[in-house]
């Protein structure tokens, strides 16, 4: 980002400026970008993408990752998580080398900023991770790595602008160098989510997915009315506590509605977390239970953002697009770490 004539950032610099600024040349690892694996693929304030250019990072990845060590991707913290976790579900079954997402709080020509620290420390684990043979999608801020599809933005000013809510970082920076605090993943647990997943991903992601917070109040006739429109493809509701739904009888019993956008009208209905590291328990509480015999399906531990991503990737598969029983066990599937299931690792 610079400022314009009006003093408004926007995204102007290009990525040959941007790595003479951080001037990684005058370091003493001698850490060299080659001019001809610097790709300009997009420039846009970050709130203004979407699946089509995840679509598109994807592809530039693919594309390059058998010729590199590794991959940088410079990006706007707004949707970085989204980005970065569409990376690291679509390519769990390709990814081949560290890929790492960056970005920084306050633009490059201010005093103080913090772009130019990430990216030489993005570049220090990046190099490390190949080291360690790491085939995984992560993000970096302030000094942490953090697993990609298990991340999240917690602060729209704070130099450590990030988190992962359910593990823990897989690299720290310090003034001992590169530490690695959790194993990445390697070639051996893409070969296994290939197995796990049964299908060859495709580099889709569904249009028509609405996300809707659960409030005290929230009239079961919006929640219908919502679920009735054609443009509509699946609903994510972000319950209150644990997984629990409304179920008082009246307008506000969310139930029948749950049940008949279920049964009649076939649309998959996801219960998440709205709690950063909070998991839903539908099977604790009554209402919770209700809603799972109603047809909503448990988002489990995953972030907020990796339910609306991994809905949106799998929903365009052809194989599990018609079925909401494939749905939900696609969902349930550990893909690239996302649902925080340690076990895989």
């Amino acid at each position: 980002m610079e400022p314009n004539k009006q003093g408004v950032l926007e995204p102007k610099k290009t990525i040959d400026e941007i790595i003479t600024d951080i001037n990684v040349n005058s370091l003493s690892d001698k850490i060299i970008i080659d001019p001809d694996k610097r790709i300009e693929l997009l420039k846009l304030d970050s709130a203004d993408l979407n699946p089509n250019h995840w679509q598109k990072i994807i592809t530039a990845i693919e594309e390059v990752q058998n010729r590199c060590d590794g991959i940088l991707i410079f990006h706007g913290t707004d949707t970085m998580s989204y980005s970065a976790t569409a990376v690291g579900l679509a390519l769990s079954q390709k990814i081949t080398i560290p890929v790492i997402f960056t970005g920084a709080q306050a633009p490059l020509n201010e005093s103080g900023n913090d772009g130019k620290t990430n990216i030489e420390r993005s570049l220090l684990v990046l190099e490390q991770a190949a080291r360690d043979g790491a085939a995984e999608c992560m993000i970096f801020f302030g000094d942490k790595a953090y697993r990609a599809v298990n991340s999240r933005k917690r602060s729209e000013a704070d130099f450590n602008a990030f988190e992962s809510p359910s593990v823990s970082p897989l690299y720290v920076t310090g003034g001992l160098g590169v530490q690695k605090i959790w194993p990445p993943r390697k070639a051996k647990d893409v070969d296994s989510a290939k197995k796990r997943i049964g299908i060859p991903l495709k580099n889709k992601f569904a249009q028509g997915v609405v996300v809707l917070s659960i409030i005290p109040g929230l009239e079961a006739s919006i929640l219908m009315a919502v679920a009735k429109n054609k443009t509509t493809n699946a609903i994510i509701l972000n319950s209150l506590g644990a997984g629990n739904i409304p179920a008082l009888q009246g307008d506000y019993n969310l139930i029948p509605s749950i049940l008949e956008i279920t049964q009649t009208l076939k649309k998959p209905v996801i219960i998440a977390s709205p709690f950063v590291g909070g998991s839903t328990h539908m099977e604790i509480y009554l209402p919770g239970i209700l809603a799972k015999e109603a047809g909503a399906i448990n988002a489990g531990k995953m972030t907020a953002e990796a339910t609306l991503v991994k809905t949106r990737l799998l929903l365009a598969q052809p194989e599990l697009s018609h079925s909401l029983d494939a749905l939900k066990k696609s969902l349930a599937i550990d893909f690239a770490g996302e649902t925080a299931n340690v076990d895989n690792y």
